[in-house]
């Protein structure tokens, strides 16, 4: 019954416009279509080389030939005109299987919400993907089936599963599913498989880069060095094949340049999330709107879209009126380090603690990294469903951590743009403020369940390696 209501929401949905970004994936999809994929980089080797050699640096290549994808007489539906290529190739090969599969019905691939719907049976079957994962990890490592099978129905109806994709339209699914699958093969000591999963991860979107460092600890704490060498030689294979075809062409640097600069957003303390730099950023609103003459409760209300914007760590300083250094971005490796020095610990115990070790490294760069998305939480939501199954005392707390994403997932993108967005209303009504309380909560949460962690890694290494 779960997989057929599931299976319905998903699939009514995928009509709906979802977010602003869903007209990127469109326009995108149209170009590789009609133009192919290779050149969607920027030029090709041999002017890139060319301006080397003219001493030009490889962020100043990408910066004036780094590919835009102009809309032109395309009709969009958002404000933008023009689309930076920002994304590694897994995503676009796929977005060229929506335009392709969509073509059959519409060969000008029109603007309409059948394209929607094709965009969005990517992300459908990797939830279904993820779902049959997620039940065959569970019984696993002990669970009983019907355990595994109301977690796996509870996956495929999550509601913040479905409001990622369908509703808002995000790719999310695809990444979340590698780092589940990195995960488990990690858990399984299968160092190989994991160090594969987790390039191929990397290069379906550039989060995926984020869990190199618990594969890097683990292997090389627990593995030894010639298993090591040989994961990644398969590891940097698989890389090499996936990218293979712009190598083969003459676009490999151009490929390679667009992964070295994978953000737009180097500096900012937060893009669109109720993380812990939330709360510095919605001061320097404040300050700018007493500047401009509000008082300092209307200021407070928020009842602007200033607030709403990116500010940087620059834009910090001055609010603050002194230097930081490199104060903001040593956060979320400070807490990291821990992180990864318990998660050993416990991986030498029982394997299957990797879950819950995930969980809290991804969730400690979801609270304090800088320049956070809003739905960069998406990509251990799958990590933290099998921790609350496999350690009943983090059930509460992954309740919690759900509810807040919920919240500040609604808060920003809503139920996309078929629907008003509640940031509109809060700024209508000067109830921006209430934005503080989902990440004073996050920053909370992260303390509790970290606190959580360290008393299980103290208890279960104590248990293994007392006296007999």
């Amino acid at each position: 019954m779960a997989l057929i209501l599931g299976s319905v929401l998903r699939l009514g949905g995928g009509f709906l416009l979802g977010s602003q970004d869903v007209e990127w994936w469109k326009v995108w999809a149209k170009d590789f279509h009609e133009n192919g994929l290779l050149q969607c980089y920027g030029p090709p080797d041999y002017e890139i080389l060319d301006r080397l050699s003219k001493g030009q640096t490889l962020k100043q290549i990408y910066t004036e030939t780094g590919r835009v994808v102009k809309a032109e007489s395309y009709p969009i539906k958002t404000w933008r005109t023009e689309f930076p290529v920002v994304q590694p190739p897994i995503f676009h090969y796929l977005l060229r299987a929506s335009a392709w599969g969509y073509s059959f019905f519409s060969p000008s691939l029109e603007n309409t919400r059948l394209f929607n719907f094709f965009i969005n049976l990517v992300p459908l079957m990797a939830a279904g993907a993820m779902t049959a994962l997620l039940f065959w990890a569970l019984r696993r490592f002990g669970q009983d089936e019907n355990e595994a099978a109301l977690a796996a129905a509870s996956f495929w109806l999550f509601p913040l599963m479905l409001l990622n994709s369908p509703i808002q339209g995000y790719f999310d699914m695809v990444v979340a599913m590698g780092v589940f699958a990195t995960t488990l093969a990690l858990a399984r000591g299968h160092l190989a498989l994991a160090c594969v999963l987790c390039v191929v991860t990397f290069l379906s979107k550039p989060q995926g880069v984020l869990i190199v460092p618990v594969v890097l600890v683990i292997g090389v704490f627990h593995f030894s060095a010639l298993r090591n060498i040989k994961a990644w030689l398969a590891a940097s294979l698989a890389g090499f094949l996936i990218a293979a075809p712009y190598f083969v062409s003459g676009y490999g640097l151009s490929f390679i340049n667009a992964v070295l600069h994978p953000t737009q957003h180097g500096g900012a303390l937060t893009v669109q999330s109720l993380n812990f730099w939330w709360l510095p950023n919605y001061r320097i609103a404040m300050g700018k709107l007493v500047a401009r003459g509000m008082s300092s409760w209307e200021a407070f209300r928020g009842a602007n879209r200033i607030a709403f914007r990116i500010y940087t760590q620059a834009d910090l300083e001055q609010a603050l009126h002194f230097k930081l250094s490199v104060l903001p971005s040593l956060v979320f490796p400070v807490f990291a380090i821990f992180i990864l020095y318990y998660a050993s610990a416990l991986y030498k115990v029982e394997r299957k603690s990797l879950f819950l070790s995930m969980t809290i490294f991804l969730y400690a760069f979801v609270t304090f990294g800088l320049g956070v998305h809003t739905n960069h939480y998406f990509i251990f939501l799958p990590v933290l469903l099998v921790s609350a199954c496999l350690y009943p005392e983090f059930r509460r707390w992954a309740c919690g951590v759900a509810a807040v994403f919920l919240v500040q997932d609604l808060f920003f993108y809503g139920l996309g743009r078929d629907f008003t967005s509640p940031t509109q209303y809060a700024i209508e009504y000067g109830l921006s403020f209430l934005s503080l309380i989902p990440a004073l909560c996050s920053v909370g949460l992260f303390a509790w369940g970290l606190r959580q962690f360290y008393r299980l890694w103290r208890r279960e290494t104590r248990v293994a390696f007392e006296p007999r």
